[in-house]
């Protein structure tokens, strides 16, 4: 099952809000998912290509700047503080429908940022990593459960890797490309920081 999720862009993040959250609020990923995947998103396992991290993020409001955009969220804007991804590497800050950040960074890099609503993450990510213990397990980040996801470099089926966490408040995905091993990824979550104390 989770294979099939690795195809092209891998996107678990998609796969948990639809989960958890339901495809009506979805707001820019359901839009690119659909976009991406020629139809509207559906509750399934395979989650539609494409959803987070695409090029396509017609549905997000224009760049955002750092201190507007955390006016307008109902959690603290993090910002990560690494080597993969900074303030100095930031390509593009969006918001995707009223609560979801997109950060683009110029190592092909990106965060993603959420309202929470999972209930239980560690038991979410122990089932997703179950499935398909080969490229899943589950760590911890930021001294929560988080579940990470490697990479898969092949040039068929490609996945980009993730590390999936949640963190008070805040529902966070640290997508890679198909050659940052999520260690790496887990690194750049560990490292995000809110853009000002609020």
């Amino acid at each position: 099952m989770i294979r099939n999720w690795q195809g092209r862009r891998h996107r678990f993040g998609f796969f948990v809000m639809l989960l958890f959250i339901g495809a009506g609020n979805l707001s820019c990923a359901a839009h690119r998912a659909s976009s991406d995947a020629g139809g509207a998103p559906a509750q399934s396992a395979s989650a539609p290509k494409g959803a987070f991290g695409s090029n396509d993020t017609s549905a997000c409001a224009p760049d955002t700047g750092v201190e507007e955009l955390q006016a307008l969220l109902p959690y603290p804007l993090l910002l990560p503080h690494d080597d993969l991804a900074s303030p100095d590497s930031l390509l593009h800050l969006r918001l995707c429908g009223s609560t979801e950040v997109s950060e683009e960074f110029s190592s092909g890099v990106s965060v993603l940022l959420n309202v929470n609503t999972i209930s239980d993450p560690a038991k979410a990510w122990a089932g997703v990593a179950a499935e398909d213990p080969a490229t899943s397990s589950v760590g911890v980040v930021r001294g929560q459960p988080a579940l990470f996801i490697e990479p898969v470099p092949d040039p068929g089926n490609p996945g980009d890797g993730s590390v999936t966490v949640v963190d008070g408040r805040v529902w966070i995905v640290v997508v890679g490309n198909t050659r940052v091993p999520a260690t790496d990824l887990g690194r750049v979550a560990e490292s995000l920081s809110p853009s000002r104390q609020t």
